[in-house]
This record gives structure tokens, sequence and C-alpha cells, in this order.
């Protein structure tokens, strides 16, 4: 299969439910590249697995009482599966997750754009992507890894900012002049959180009251956040400030008639994806419900794409001051490094020498200790792959658990009848801990109160 995507600047026949009977959709002889802001969304028709990115005016009122609705795509796949998608109108990039081939992709979305994957590795639920489009940073939040990972635009460098007290991390917003980043978690505790944008001083903004929270988007002439709540009850939509106060219900759809998925808002109008009945728009401030329209496929991730979408056009990061990723802040900007690199003078990446970056997975293999990078079942494996030891040439190794905090691992010898550990770094000698201890099948630390089981 190509690894490259092109453009295809056409239009995908739909039909329109809620409107006026006799309205139709059929395509558009226009080839010429739209300037006026779009709503872009993934799409999945689910009898070939085809996957697309289609369009509309993001303005209903350019359509929504002609008889006649024009929707433009841009690409196209089959067998595929794409989620989550966000873009940024003035670099002219967008990015979107294939959960199929378990990567995130990246192209544009003009005439004559290709479109290639820039990151292998991810798991297959990928629901949520957000750019930061002053920084030209793109997060995304990974349900199975559980982590929340930022990566540049090329992600040449990327690391994990938030991979503690997450369950299933779905949709995922920042707001990059406050410093913000907002995802969903419908894991076992359901919440709505907030963080800095380098994933610090966490703060947890709705728990109570929320059953499926799924996309959630940023209305930046407000100052307010809107999500999806797919309650086996009655999808919804809510809102809040930036705190998590002023929390309200926007729309309420009735029981078993709609799976709201993500979010987006323009103007006087929120736009959601329903597995349902496809697109549905809603009036932002009354909470009416205007139309939905049926288009063909189950939709799923959305964005808004054109100019003057995003605010803002200029930041610190511009002149590029961090050796690997600069992260944008109210007053300026942070550096961050990947993992494995440490940060000196606040700006500068230096290579981690003495410890073994993390995450990792650490197997025993009989003889040799060795570690994988911790995606390592949904990266590609080339032929030549070389696996990396901690240690080698051990006689019977079995049992293994490592101390996080100390950075210190423990293994049993089966051979020796010992316990034995080592530093993850490098030239740590081997230190026997305890020996006469038969065959030890499995190793537990208890990390905080330092004791070994």
């Amino acid at each position: 299969m190509s690894q490259f995507l092109a453009f295809v600047y056409g239009l995908l026949l739909t039909v329109c439910a809620g409107l006026a009977q006799g309205t139709a959709v059929t395509n558009s002889p226009d080839d010429q590249e739209d300037l006026s802001p779009r709503l872009v969304w993934t799409e999945l028709r689910i009898v070939d697995r085809r996957a697309q990115i289609q369009s509309l005016p993001a303005d209903p009122t350019e359509y929504i009482t002609s008889n006649v609705i024009s929707s433009k795509y841009y690409y196209e796949l089959t067998p595929a599966h794409w989620i989550a998608i966000a873009s940024d109108y003035d670099d002219g990039v967008a990015f979107w997750s294939d959960a199929n081939h378990k990567r995130i992709m990246k192209g544009g979305l003009h005439e004559g754009a290709t479109a290639s994957p820039v990151f292998d590795g991810t798991s297959s639920t990928v629901d949520g992507i957000a750019v930061d489009w002053l920084a030209n940073n793109v997060y995304w939040a990974d349900a199975a890894y559980n982590w929340i990972v930022v990566a540049d635009y090329d992600i040449t460098r990327f690391k994990i900012v938030i991979d503690d007290g997450l369950d299933k991390p779905r949709g995922i917003a920042v707001y990059p002049q406050l410093g913000y980043l907002f995802w969903t978690d419908w894991g076992t505790k359901q919440t709505i959180e907030r963080s800095t944008l380098a994933g610090e001083n966490r703060t947890v903004l709705v728990d109570d009251n929320i059953y499926f929270p799924n996309g959630i988007t940023v209305d930046y002439t407000t100052d307010k956040i809107y999500w999806t709540d797919a309650d086996p009850g009655g999808s919804r939509v809510e809102v809040c400030s930036l705190d998590g106060t002023n929390r309200q219900t926007v729309y309420s759809h009735p029981a078993d008639k709609g799976h709201f998925f993500d979010v987006a808002v323009f103007q006087n109008y929120i736009f959601v994806t329903d597995w349902y009945n496809g697109i549905r728009c809603i009036y932002k401030e009354s909470g009416e419900h205007y139309f939905a329209l049926n288009v063909g496929g189950r939709p799923f991730g959305l964005t808004l794409h054109g100019r003057g979408i995003l605010p803002g056009n200029s930041s610190p990061c511009d002149a590029k001051p961090c050796d690997h990723l600069c992260i944008s802040e109210p007053n300026g900007y942070k550096c961050l490094c990947q993992d494995g690199f440490d940060l000196q003078d606040d700006h500068t990446c230096n290579r981690t020498a003495t410890y073994l970056a993390k995450p990792q997975i650490i197997l025993a293999a009989q003889n040799s200790i060795c570690y994988f990078p911790s995606n390592f079942p949904d990266i590609s494996i080339p032929s030549d792959y070389q696996r990396n030891c901690i240690l080698a040439n051990r006689t019977h190794v079995v049992a293994l658990d490592v101390d996080v905090r100390s950075k210190t691992m423990f293994f049993s010898d089966f051979v020796h009848k010992t316990i034995q550990s080592v530093r993850l770094s490098d030239g740590s000698v081997v230190k026997p801990v305890v020996g006469g201890v038969g065959s030890v099948e499995g190793i537990a630390i208890d990390w905080l109160a330092q004791n070994l089981y």
C-alpha cells in the first residue's frame, strides 16, 4: 500500500435528514479552493470500511435552505478507519489518527495536497487530536496506552506529557494563549480535566453527573469549553467555564436516538458528530436543535478549518528557542526534552547517558534481560531489528520487577538460587540481594515502603 494519499477534490453524495422534503445532496463542479471556514470531519463507511475526510461550509446559512447541498471530500482509503482530526489553516496542515494502521497522518486540505503517515506505533484508540497552532505542536490522547503525547508538527521530537492517573482519555483540546490542555476520560472514573500544555498542574474540572464524555472543544470567543456526553439516557452537549464553574446542559437528545461523539463550535452554532444520524447542528445560545444531516457513513472526529478560526498568529516559539519542544505558556514558553534527554539551562537538551529512558517494556529472556519501547506491540518491526539488552550472558533469569523511583531492577537467577539487583544505568554492577531462595518465579516491589516480595 502506498505511503502517500492524494488529495481528492470531489464531492460525496449524501442524504439530508431533518430538512424539508425534496432536499437533495449532489456533487459540485466547483474546483476552486474555498477560503471560507469549513466544517471538516472523518467518516467511516461501514459497508466497505472506507475512511474519508469531507467537509461543508462552517456557516450553515450558505447551504441549509438550498435544495442541493454539496459536500467536499479530501482523502479516502480502503480499508481504513480515521477517527480524530485537527487542523491549522495558517500552516496548511491537518493531522488525523488511523486506527487500522495505528498511526498519525498529516496532510493538507487544499487542492493538490498529499498526506502521509508521520508517526507509527499508536494504538487503535487515538480518539482525540489537537494542535497548538502558535507553537506548532500536535497533541494526541491514546486510550490503550493511557497517555497524552505532544510532538512538533514534523514529529521529529515527541514526549509523553501525561501518563499517570489516566484510564481512557479521549477528546482533547488546547488553549495556547492561556497555556491550557483539556481532555475527557471515559474510564472507570469519568472526568473532564485540565493541565498546562506541558502536562503540569492538573485540575479536575468535572467528575459528577458525567457518564460517557467524548469530544471536547474550546470556544475562544467566550472562554468556554464544550463537550459531548454519550449518556445512554440521552446524549447531550454540555458547557462550562475554563475553571469548571458555570456548568450547563446546552442540549439533550432523547434516549436511544443518538450517540454524540465529537463537537465543534462556530459562531452561534454547535456541531456534533452523531453515530446515529450524521452531523447535527444546535444553536449555541438557545440550545435549540437546528438540523441533522445524514452524511452516508458514521462520522467521528470534527474540526474547523479556515481563516480566522484560531486566534493569534505569533508566539515566542517562532524564534525556535528550544532544542526539542517549545511549549506555549501564558507569558512566554517552556522547553521540554524528548524522553531520554535532560533539560539544561532551560533551553538545551542533553542525552541522558546514565539511566534507561522510560517508559519501556523490560523482558526476561532466560539468559538476558532486554528492553523494548512501550508501544512495541503496535510498531512495524523491520526485518533487521536488533533488540537492546540491559544484561546478557546470564544463566537463567526468571522473575523481575523494577523500582522506578530508585531506578533499580530486581531479578531472580534460577541456577544460582539468588535474587540480584542492578541499577538501570550505564556501567552498573550486578549485586546479590539474597541467596538460597529456591525457584523464585515471581517478584514484586513495594516502592512506597521499599520492600521486596
